[in-house]
């Protein structure tokens, strides 16, 4: 919840916003999704730096300082980079439905015309930092930015939207 809301919502309403993420948070299930997908990285970072030792030392016996163990370097770098950002995108992704999915549970408590409602009263004040995250593509270049991981506004309202009917 951004700070600017304080303060100029209702106690009730503010549950409504505040139940999603209790809920993201409690729900042992979604938390446990969640950190398995962050935890994915590390995996593929000690897997990848074992592999590419092994192929370049073992494998392809390359000596330090020589121009095909810097070739080799550099393309699985390379490699190595690209397949970084297929992971985080996945990453960051399957985060995001897990968020739409504690909307979904968050929903049958505090009532799914009500955090609609909330969602689109929020939306209608145009809060910068909302109004940012509503132009943003999910990329993983936009990985140091957390909100990447969690769906705008746009993408709660319409997740609603389609679950209500």
């Amino acid at each position: 919840m951004p700070l600017s809301l304080r303060g100029r919502m209702p106690t009730e309403e503010l549950k409504s916003v505040i139940a999603p993420a209790l809920i993201f948070q409690s729900n042992s299930g979604i938390r446990l999704r969640y950190n398995l997908t962050i935890l994915s990285f590390a995996p593929y970072i000690v897997g990848m730096g074992t592999l590419g030792t092994l192929l370049g030392i073992r494998v392809l016996s390359l000596q330090r300082g020589s121009l095909a163990a810097l070739v080799f370097l550099v393309v699985f770098l390379v490699l190595f980079f690209l397949f970084f950002l297929l992971v985080a995108n996945g990453s960051a992704l399957y985060s995001r439905k897990l968020w739409l999915i504690a909307d979904d549970q968050a929903a049958r408590f505090v009532g799914s015309q009500n955090l609609l409602h909330v969602l689109k009263e929020i939306d209608a004040m145009k809060l910068d930092d909302i109004e940012a995250n509503k132009t943003r593509e999910p990329n993983a270049w936009s990985l140091r930015r957390r909100p990447s991981w969690r769906p705008s506004i746009i993408e709660r309202i319409e997740n609603l939207t389609m679950n209500a009917t």
